[in-house]
């Protein structure tokens, strides 16, 4: 499923961290009005048993333009 996800983000311009071998990479990255902002996917398992399929959807930045991912 992950495989999915990665390939919408790789289109709309998100770049996945240099040492991606396209298994299992959740983490992306790309320039939004000039500053860093990085995007990441997880599955979550908890959720899963009770919801259904759960996914949380994370975006951050940060003034320095540094990233978590």
């Amino acid at each position: 499923m992950l495989s999915f996800y990665r390939e919408i983000a790789i289109k709309d311009g998100w770049t996945p961290p240099p040492n991606d071998d396209g298994e299992g990479v959740s983490c992306f990255a790309k320039s939004v009005g000039g500053r860093r902002v990085d995007l990441s996917l997880s599955f979550l398992d908890a959720m899963r048993k009770e919801n259904g399929d759960g996914y949380e959807v994370e975006v951050s930045s940060s003034r320095d333009g540094g990233g978590w991912c």
